[in-house]
């Protein structure tokens, strides 16, 4: 599990991904949703697999959260925890722990975020202003998207404009810890051209000492579309500067919580993306594809080592057809495309420099088929060809790797009535290790192993009465989990892990996930999830030390989630917000030999009330002023911890004012 106090690119985030407009982003949202994730093209949300989950824009402006990573947090059952002091939380999908972002595939609109380093996803780089739904697939995606879907898939969609659109929006707040967040948002077209513009200014100075943020982010799209011929350029760009606080031993958790032993210490990214996306439909037959590039810099200050800095690009083509059909007298559908990207990442620090470059050429086919009326078949199968070059430009030596990877999923969905239905799946999925894993690989001179996974799920589902609900059961069976194991030394009193990259021995992960949503009345809504997951070693050691059956580190065993919505007068609302995360292992205890870090709950409130077009909202934040941490790390010795606190209770007001 990764994280230090003072080491290479803690804190370092990376640039927002390639935010590319895909023309499936014109569906709309209703009742029986339009759902993109699951097939790269526009479907039913009753066609999906059971446990997909849909965040809308109204969810969000209704919800206690004020970030992306809480969004998805409080409304998508994503697991998120804070190992830098980065408003860019890690993201975790069914018991990853420190790898959670590496084994949870982002797209912006169907294009993926390359996960290129040891950084959380940059998603505080995408204006809110500009989200207009948010599409989560968990254990799902590994034939559409490939490496690092063994969790899930998370698709951020955001606005494009809609024949005949004009509108805009307008958003101050302000609150605790001098935070000020301002967005805007714009959008007007005609029957055939139309374009849309976003941004956000968000500050900061943080709970702790030296935290200060500030970020900057603008998004905009412009598009062309007549009959079924489409075409979309998407544009942006963010800007963050980051003061990064390290870490608090057990002690200075008690003594000084919010403060800070690395004054100095400060990161910095840039970064730019564009896209261009086109689609065409003739008769039963439609074609997509985006084209994409992203760019960015960043640079992070340690106090004693020095400016680090690293440079990213990355390219993308992305092709595909689905032709609707009927097989056999049953209605279906075959998708086939290809995925074709590079990246490369310039790593520039005090002790050399090193260049990474990698190229992926992949091909995938998806059969959806109705078997009976109330039977269906999804079928799929992906072969990924994948070359990595590490070139260490100081010592004048280069580390490759050539593999072909394969990833293939079978499910079956059989709906019992009208309002039962069940499901069961099978399948396949890898990850590979990217370029901070390799670098810091300590080990032979070939590069880590890719990471394969088995997995099996079933699950049960009703929709009804304003009710629904699922219960999803899965296993996964992995081999060569990549894995950040922590090498500590001290140095002029300040304690310093550094990352030592490994294949884990083999491990399991074992779940149960419980969720519903139920309109009690036309003015309240209510909510739950419960987590349960249980992620072990199925051999091995640690050091010395067996780890057969030992918890992996950083993987709460149960989380849960509650929610209630009361409209108390006809445009007032008032909501709360209730989070659970159990105990877990701390970050780099394989052995099991430590304490486990202690439970915490959350508790968030929310207050609005709508005048003409504006919406007057008060949002409290950890209402409860619990004190607690997501992530933390164990000493070598097992003497201390070092851990990344949270903030306590904090008052949020905003005013945001629409209109159309």
């Amino acid at each position: 599990m990764y994280r230090l106090v003072r080491r290479p690119f803690a804190g370092l985030v990376p640039v927002v991904a390639l935010s590319a407009f895909s023309t499936l982003a014109h569906a709309q949202y209703a009742g029986d949703a339009i759902v993109v994730t699951a097939m790269r093209f526009p479907e039913r949300r009753l066609d999906v697999p059971i446990g997909t989950r849909i965040i809308t824009e109204e969810d969000i402006r209704n919800s206690t959260a004020n970030t992306l990573p809480e969004v998805l947090q409080k409304l998508g059952g994503v697991y998120v925890r804070d190992n830098v002091g980065s408003p860019d939380y890690q993201l975790d999908l069914r018991g990853f722990g420190m790898t959670g972002d590496d084994n949870v595939a982002v797209l912006i609109n169907g294009v993926r975020m390359q996960r290129t380093e040891m950084k959380p996803y940059a998603l505080s780089g995408i204006p809110l202003s500009m989200v207009e739904r948010i599409e989560i697939l968990p254990g799902g995606g590994a034939v559409q998207y490939g490496a690092g879907t063994t969790g899930g898939t998370i698709n951020i969609i955001t606005k494009a404009p809609r024949p005949g659109e004009r509108s805009g929006s307008l958003f101050a707040g302000a609150g605790r810890y001098g935070t000020s967040d301002l967005r805007a948002s714009l959008a007007l077209a005609g029957e055939e051209v139309g374009f849309s513009l976003g941004g956000s200014r968000y500050e900061s100075d943080g709970y702790r000492d030296n935290n200060d943020v500030q970020e900057q982010s603008g998004m905009g799209t412009l598009r062309w579309q007549r009959g079924d011929h489409r075409l979309a350029l998407t544009l942006g760009a963010d800007h963050q500067a980051l003061e990064l606080p390290g870490p608090r031993n057990a002690l200075q958790l008690k003594t000084d919580r919010s403060g800070t032993s690395e004054p100095d210490n400060r990161s910095h990214r840039d970064g730019g993306f564009g896209t261009l996306s086109f689609g065409t439909r003739s008769g039963e037959v439609e074609f997509d594809a985006d084209i994409g590039y992203r760019q960015s810099e960043s640079q992070t200050f340690f106090f004693g080592s020095g400016w680090l800095e690293n440079d990213q690009r990355t390219t993308t083509f992305s092709p595909r057809v689905r032709w609707t059909t009927t097989i056999a007298g049953m209605p279906s559908s075959l998708i086939a495309g290809i995925d074709l990207y590079e990246w490369e990442l310039d790593n520039r620090l005090p002790s050399g420099d090193t260049e990474t470059e990698e190229r992926a050429r992949a091909f995938y086919a998806q059969l959806a088929t109705q078997l009976t009326r109330t039977t269906r078949l999804n079928a799929g199968w992906r072969v990924q060809r994948v070359v990595t070059e590490l070139h260490d430009k100081t010592a004048g030596t280069t580390a490759s790797a050539r593999h072909t990877l394969y990833a293939h999923e079978i499910g079956l969905r059989q709906a019992l009535s009208d309002r039962w239905s069940i499901h069961g799946k099978v399948g396949r999925s890898f990850r590979l290790a990217n370029a901070d894993e390799n670098a810091y690989f300590v080990g032979p001179s070939e590069l880590l192993e890719p990471q394969k996974a088995k997995q099996r799920e079933i699950g049960v589902e009703y929709r009804g009465g304003g009710l629904r609900a699922s219960l999803i059961g899965y296993d996964m069976r992995l081999e060569n989990e990549i894995a950040t194991l922590m090498f500590e030394y001290s140095d002029n009193n300040t304690t310093t892990f550094l990352p030592n990259n490994t294949n884990l021995p083999p491990t399991r992960r074992r779940g149960l996930e419980l969720s519903a949503d139920w309109q009690a009345t036309p003015s309240l809504e209510l909510g739950a999830s419960l987590h349960y997951v249980r992620a072990t070693f199925r051999g091995g050691v640690s050091g010395v030390t067996p780890i057969d059956g030992n918890e992996v580190p950083l993987v709460p065993r149960y989380r849960a989630n509650a929610y209630v919505a009361w409209n108390v007068a006809p445009k007032t609302r008032l909501s709360a917000h209730y989070t659970y995360v159990g105990r877990q292992r701390y970050d780099n205890d394989q052995a099991n030999l430590y304490r486990r870090m202690p439970a915490y709950s959350i508790v968030d409130l929310r207050l609005s009330h709508a005048v003409g077009d504006w919406l007057l909202a008060a949002n409290l934040q950890n209402a409860l002023d619990e004190k607690y941490y997501s992530y933390a790390v164990v000493a070598g010795d097992y003497s201390t911890f070092y851990a990344y606190p949270h903030g306590g209770r904090s008052l949020f007001l905003s005013a945001e004012y629409r209109f159309r």
